[in-house]
């Protein structure tokens, strides 16, 4: 239906309506004035393509509800105005009729935003509310309120480090993910059985992760929902249902994925399937083995060079194996706490015979190099071991002193260990105000950690 035909239709459902009032049977002497403000449709793009507002009533007594409405918006316009601060619309006969519509490109909290509240007042005090879903994403309408709920849209840098992990402690299904620099920010939201310690980001800064250890899912974001009756914003149902499966087709059912890699700079991504075998064989999307089994593939270039555990009976060693399935066993290191692909090759972190952690560097003939030792843990906290390097070669790793909690970055000695980023213990979530107040909980009871790229 075209926006004429579409104003035309619901004007004559509001004439038919206040006809079908008067013509019935008579109102009682007294009939208090009502006022009901309705958006259609509810779901409206953020092109700036326009939907019909209208306004709808009685007066007192029965009497012609007349008369000019303010109605104000959360974001976006009203008849071409921002209405933010409200803008009249005129009412005669029991109906009003305007237009809106959310403009991303004029309006950002089109797309940061989940629904849009609209609100009309009149005199003798008439109001009503009601709301409208901006864009594509899981958010509930209807009355009540709320004007915002978390962005949809996520783009990480897969050279960086970000923050996952609960907006609640105890509950499943309550897990975000934040920039380091932005804990404040969180974006949402995941199944009770995501596996975020999986998590890994691809070069275009989409975010991968293990459904249930049954599936690779490509996430997409999702806004928080506005509940009228809670009066509070909270997580979406079935939260993974716009996540993209990744097809594992080397996998003989029943197998199921056990374990993925991405592929640095590149868009593959390679999966473990334990096909009918105790060992693993390493597949990529297309169904073709990536790594001969039962090697274990730790990274994965866009040159096709690959990080290798390889397996014998009576012993495990990294090697690199080129593109033209070349295998070069590494000396120097044996085993790897971390990897990345850096400079034509590889970084690992590793522990020496001391448990000190180094750095080497691999290239893509096997050759090691020692880069130097990191900065040591602190010895007055709690520090897990690393669980991200990011793109400089820093490992990054989640620390607890008593109530505190926070982030630290090591790099080679002879620099300093630096917190990154504490949990603030005077934060208190706000989820009832519009933006709601959100932060990852870093608590040691509560589930987090960290994912950066390949």
């Amino acid at each position: 239906m075209d926006k004429k035909k579409l104003v035309v239709a619901l004007a004559l459902g509001a004439a038919v309506g206040a006809a079908q009032f008067a013509c019935g049977k008579p109102p009682p002497e007294k009939v208090d004035p009502f006022l009901v403000i309705r958006v259609e449709p509810s779901t409206i793009p953020t092109d700036g393509t326009e939907a019909v507002i209208s306004l709808t009533g009685w007066g007192r007594d029965g009497a012609d509800l007349e008369g000019t409405a303010t109605v104000r918006v959360t974001c976006g316009t009203v008849d071409g105005v921002d209405a933010t601060h409200g803008v009249p619309v005129q009412v005669s006969k029991n109906i009003g009729l305007a237009k809106y519509s959310c403009d991303a490109s004029k309006f950002p909290c089109c797309e940061t935003w989940g629904p849009v509240d609209l609100a009309a007042t009149m005199a003798g005090g008439l109001a009503s509310k009601t709301s409208a879903t901006i864009g594509a994403g899981g958010v509930v309408g209807g009355g009540g309120g709320g004007g915002g709920g978390g962005s949809s849209s996520f783009a990480a840098d897969s050279n960086k480090v970000i923050l996952y992990g609960d907006l609640i402690a105890g509950p499943c299904g309550t897990q975000a993910v934040a920039q380091i620099e932005s804990p404040g920010q969180p974006t949402i939201a995941f199944p009770c059985t995501a596996n975020l310690e999986t998590g890994k980001i691809s070069h275009k800064g989409d975010l991968y992760y293990m459904q249930g250890g049954v599936s690779i899912r490509r996430w997409v974001p999702d806004k928080l929902v506005w509940d009228s009756y809670r009066k509070a914003w909270s997580i979406p149902s079935g939260p993974d249902a716009n996540d993209l499966i990744v097809a594992t087709p080397g996998c003989v059912d029943p197998a199921a994925p056990r374990r993925f890699v991405l592929q640095q700079g590149g868009d593959g991504v390679a999966y473990a399937c334990y096909n009918n075998s105790n060992e693993p064989t390493w597949f990529d999307v297309t169904g073709s083995q990536v790594a001969p089994a039962p090697d274990e593939l730790l990274a994965w270039r866009a040159d096709g060079l690959k990080l290798v555990y390889a397996r014998t009976v009576t012993s495990v060693t990294l090697a690199v194996i080129d593109n033209a399935g070349n295998k070069y066993n590494v000396a120097g290191v044996s085993r790897a706490a971390l990897v990345r692909g850096h400079a034509g090759g590889f970084w690992v972190a590793a522990p020496n015979a001391a448990q000190e952690l180094e750095r080497w560097y691999i290239d893509s003939a096997g050759v090691a190099s020692l880069e130097g030792k990191y900065v040591p843990a602190s010895p007055d906290s709690v520090q897990r071991e690393p669980e991200a390097m990011d793109a400089q070669g820093d490992i990054f790793s989640v620390g607890h002193k008593g109530v505190d909690a926070f982030i630290v970055k090591r790099g080679l000695l002879p620099g300093v260990a630096a917190v990154v980023l504490k949990q603030d213990t005077s934060f208190v979530q706000d989820w009832a105000s519009t933006p709601p107040k959100l932060r990852i909980l870093m608590a040691q009871i509560s589930y987090h950690g960290l994912i950066t790229g390949p």
